[in-house]
Order: C-alpha cells, then sequence, then structure tokens
C-alpha cells in the first residue's frame, strides 16, 4: 500500500521533514538508509524516489511507523479547509492509537536491586551466618 504512494513528490516532502525534524544532512540520511548521498541528492531534486525499505530505515530513525511519518511529511498548511478537517481527524486517530499501544505494550518492568548471596549473609540473623562473618 505504502508502495503506490511513494511518487518524486512525495519523497521530497518525507526527506524533507525527516531533516527538518532531526535537522539531518543529506549525509546523515544517506547512512540511515545505506545508500550514497547522490541518490539522496536525486530523489530531493524529485528525480527519483524512495524505496520502501528506506522509508522503513527513517521511519525507525526518527522512532515512528512508516505510516506516521508519511502521513506526518503532508504539509497540513496547504490543504483546503475540507482536507484540513480530514487531516487532524487522522492525526488525532494515530495518536490514540499511539497511547493505546503504549497501554497494551506496557512500559518494560524495572529491575529492582534484590539483595545478592554475600548481602543476604551479612545482614542475616542466622547463626551460621553470622559466624561466617565474625572477626576471630
Amino acid at each position: 500500500m505504502i508502495a503506490n504512494v511513494l511518487t518524486n513528490k512525495c519523497c521530497q516532502e518525507i526527506l524533507a521533514y525527516v531533516m527538518q525534524l532531526n535537522s539531518w544532512s543529506l549525509a546523515r540520511v544517506s547512512k540511515v538508509i545505506g545508500m550514497p548521498v547522490s541518490y539522496v541528492e536525486r530523489v530531493q531534486a524529485g528525480k527519483q524516489s524512495f524505496q520502501i525499505g528506506d522509508v522503513e530505515a527513517l521511519a525507525e530513525a526518527c522512532n515512528q511507523k512508516d505510516y506516521e511519518l508519511l502521513f506526518y511529511s503532508v504539509d497540513a498548511a496547504s490543504l483546503t479547509a475540507k482536507k484540513r478537517g480530514l487531516y487532524d481527524l487522522v492525526a488525532k486517530e494515530i495518536e490514540r492509537h499511539r497511547r493505546f499501544s503504549e497501554i497494551i505494550m506496557g512500559k518494560p518492568a524495572k529491575k529492582t536491586g534484590g539483595r545478592t548471596t554475600a548481602t543476604a549473609a551479612k545482614t542475616s540473623t542466622r547463626p551460621a551466618a553470622r559466624r561466617a562473618f565474625a572477626r576471630p
């Protein structure tokens, strides 16, 4: 589905969005997607489009999903009032989905500082443990 919308103009917008969002240079973008700078320059000039893997790599580097990167690269200010309303609605849905996913996936549990065997032996009230650490 995403492959159908990766036109040269769309890729120009994605590139401009990524560079502006992260303050990246063409060299940084080329490093992220693993392609030469000349390839990224052709995309910037509108002579070539990204491949799906390129957009996925950029999205991952921006900590976004590929559809989010594609959506947010659209210049909302250039949309008509009717399309702007639809854009705002979709933006709310994307954000709601992101929050829902965070709740469902949960945050990784923090590791608690459990007592080590040595610490347990030092603080234990058992006589054998106290004898092991007693001074002669």
